[in-house]
C-alpha cells in the first residue's frame, strides 16, 4: 500500500506539509528562531543580496513554466498528430499492422510528457515576497534599531527563497521526465516511419537480388 502512495504522491503537487518536512525548510526555520542579530552591524548589503536571489529563483521558476507551456502547446500535440496520421495511413493500406506497437507506444508516452506538463504548470504551495505587515512588523518590533530589522526581514525572505526553491526542483523533475518521455515516444513515431518508408526499398532490393541469383 505504501507503494502505490509513494507512486500517487509523484502526480501530487507541492504542499505545505512536505515544505515543513523538507530539511533545508527546517534548517532556515531553526535558524530564524535562533538568530539574534547584532547592533553594530550593517545588514542592508545582506538585504540588497536576499532580494537579487529572491529574484533569480523567482526567475528559474517562470521559464521552467515556459518551457512545459511550450512543450505542451507545440511540441506533443503535433507530435501525437503525426501518429495518429500514420496510423491511419497504414490503416489504408492495409499493411504493416506491427507498425501499430510502436506507433501506439508512441502516442501514450507522448501524452504521459503532456501530463508530466500539466503536472510542472499546476498549482503549488505558494511562496510570496514577504509583505508590508511583515515589514512593518519587523520594524516596529527593533524601533530604532534599523539594521536588526533588516536582518530579519532578510531571514524571511531567505524562507521564501527555500521554499521556490523547494518547488523548483520538483517542477525541474517532472519537466525532465516530460522532455525524456516526449523523446522517446517521438523517437518510436520516427522509427514506424523509417520502417514504412524503407521496408518497400528493402523489399524491391531483396526481390532484384533474388532476380539474379536466379
Amino acid at each position: 500500500m505504501s507503494r502505490w502512495f509513494c507512486w500517487l504522491k509523484w502526480f501530487c503537487p507541492v504542499r505545505q506539509n512536505d515544505i515543513n518536512k523538507n530539511i533545508e525548510y527546517l534548517k532556515i526555520d531553526t535558524f530564524i528562531n535562533e538568530f539574534e542579530p547584532k547592533a553594530n552591524i550593517d545588514y542592508t548589503w545582506v538585504y540588497e543580496h536576499a532580494v537579487r536571489l529572491y529574484d533569480d529563483v523567482s526567475k528559474m521558476n517562470r521559464l521552467l513554466d515556459s518551457k512545459a507551456q511550450n512543450l505542451v502547446q507545440y511540441l506533443a500535440p503535433s507530435s501525437g498528430l503525426i501518429g495518429i496520421a500514420i496510423a491511419w495511413f497504414n490503416l489504408q493500406n492495409n499493411n504493416m499492422i506491427y507498425v501499430y506497437i510502436p506507433i501506439f507506444l508512441g502516442i501514450l508516452l507522448l501524452l504521459a510528457s503532456m501530463l508530466h506538463c500539466l503536472l510542472v504548470l499546476m498549482p503549488h504551495q505558494q511562496s510570496t515576497f514577504p509583505s508590508v505587515r511583515g515589514a512593518i512588523e519587523s520594524a516596529e518590533s527593533y524601533e530604532n534599531e534599523n539594521n536588526k530589522a533588516k536582518a530579519m526581514f532578510s531571514l524571511g525572505i531567505e524562507s521564501s527563497i527555500v521554499i521556490k526553491c523547494i518547488i523548483n526542483n520538483v517542477k525541474a523533475k517532472y519537466l525532465q521526465t516530460a522532455q525524456w518521455l516526449f523523446f522517446s515516444g517521438f523517437g518510436l513515431i520516427i522509427l514506424s516511419i523509417l520502417v514504412i518508408l524503407i521496408k518497400p526499398l528493402i523489399f524491391s532490393f531483396v526481390l532484384c537480388l533474388l532476380l539474379e541469383l536466379a
